[in-house]
């Protein structure tokens, strides 16, 4: 009778563990891995990496989920163990499968980044959310010099409270942008070290560009920048002279070693984006075409430009420019409705409705929120099985359909564009329906 009073609390335990939704991730194991300003490389360090427990649906009843860790390895194939277990005649089945860079590898090209706009003017409340980020296991970091929403110098502060840790430069990538003064007054915000308002309306572009680098410089407190952006004001092109030449200036700071990667905010214009960089037209002068491309293009997630659905799906979604990044922001509190009108297709998934829209470019100022930005991340590139649903929900985001046998955003099929929502080379990884 003993034994089995043992077995039946034993059963009783499982199903509210169950019921309850057990946490399936180690946030006090996260990995970290090296960064690397490459476009093809992102070699993670030798450590240990969190595994991620997927419980094969078509038992019973389910083992009590845990985190096991493996040493990590520079190879892209996951891992993955299937344990029996047989316990008062049932049997249980647990498949335990490990991401092969845990929290994607720390480049350019992870698919998780920490946005810093949320935390607005306050330096203190910046800088402790900054450090906390890092802490849970983000490691790349966006942020803006000159821009009003932004403070970069509390950034620069979190990131020193994070090195007194043990995180090192070199295990963090660090993206700041470029906010021209002329047009963008209401953007820019005047730091204590910029000249008179007087002084800026005259300086010109190049020589906005030399003052707001070594600013983001001395704020973050760093001798190189990972990505530095054009910020074009309120989704509005900036003029493409004036943009021209402060990306000379970009360029100069490349050639140095002191920027890595370059890009812009705002693309909605397939044919200006190929004008200006590329010469794909005529009516553009060689002399002019920049000679180092941008790599990340930064873009708000939102109906009112169709998701980048349409002239722009070939150039940010097929594999005409490869090398490109598209970063997404403004995805929870945009035309997506934050996720709240798709709750039955993410219950489907085991998902939070905000989960299924989870981007990689993140502000996260609360602990449980940045704990469910690093478990998404892991696994959003599998989140759709097929075609059909993806094309269901993205009906239910406003996105006009695809030509047949075009992907939309969002699509994975093993070497695509990660989500929508998400930067579009994501870290591999795995997931089930039943991860929280």
């Amino acid at each position: 009778m003993k034994i089995v009073g043992i077995i039946l609390l034993i059963v009783i335990i499982t199903i509210v563990r169950v019921l309850l939704g057990h946490e399936i991730t180690d946030y006090n194991n996260l990995s970290s891995f090296s960064s690397s300003s490459s476009l093809s490389s992102l070699s993670p360090v030798s450590s240990t990496k969190t595994a991620v427990m997927i419980v094969d649906k078509k038992t019973e009843e389910t083992t009590s989920t845990s985190t096991t860790s493996v040493s990590s390895s520079s190879s892209s194939s996951n891992t993955t163990t299937t344990t029996t277990v047989t316990t008062g005649g049932v049997a249980t089945t647990t498949t335990t499968a490990t991401t092969d860079r845990g929290v994607a590898g720390v480049s350019y090209r992870t698919s998780l980044a920490y946005g810093t706009k949320i935390s607005g003017k306050d330096q203190s409340k910046t800088a402790y959310n900054v450090e906390t980020a890092i802490q849970i296991g983000f490691r790349h970091i966006v942020t803006c010099g000159h821009h009003s929403s932004n403070n970069e110098s509390g950034v620069g502060i979190g990131l020193q409270n994070a090195y007194k840790n043990g995180i090192e430069r070199k295990d963090l990538f660090l993206q700041t942008c470029f906010v021209p003064f002329t047009g963008n007054k209401q953007d820019f915000l005047r730091q204590s070290s910029d000249p008179p308002e007087q002084e800026l309306v005259t300086m010109s572009i190049e020589d906005q560009v030399h003052l707001s680098i070594k600013t983001s410089l001395k704020n973050l407190k760093t001798t190189y920048l990972d990505a530095y952006i054009f910020h074009n004001f309120r989704a509005k092109l900036y003029d493409t002279n004036e943009m021209l030449k402060a990306w000379k200036v970009f360029e100069e700071y490349v050639d140095q070693g002191i920027i890595k990667q370059l890009g812009l905010t705002s693309v909605h214009n397939a044919k200006w984006f190929e004008t200006t960089f590329y010469n794909n037209s005529t009516t553009a002068t060689t002399q002019m075409i920049p000679r180092i491309k941008p790599t990340i293009i930064q873009n708000r997630f939102h109906s009112n430009r169709q998701y980048d659905v349409g002239e722009l799906q070939e150039i940010f979604h097929g594999t005409k420019y490869s090398n490109l990044q598209i970063q997404r922001f403004w995805i929870l509190n945009g035309s997506s409705g934050g996720g709240r009108f798709h709750t039955e297709l993410a219950t489907k998934k085991g998902l939070s409705p905000a989960q299924l829209l989870k981007p990689a470019l993140v502000g996260s100022n609360t602990l449980q929120h940045m704990r469910d930005d690093i478990v998404i991340s892991k696994c959003y590139n599998t989140i759709f099985k097929s075609e059909q649903e993806r094309n269901d929900y993205s009906k239910k985001l406003g996105m006009k359909q695809q030509p047949v046998g075009k992907q939309l955003p969002g699509s994975y099929n093993g070497g695509g564009s990660g989500g929508s929502g998400s930067s579009d080379n994501p870290g591999s990884g795995s997931c089930n329906a039943t991860t929280e």
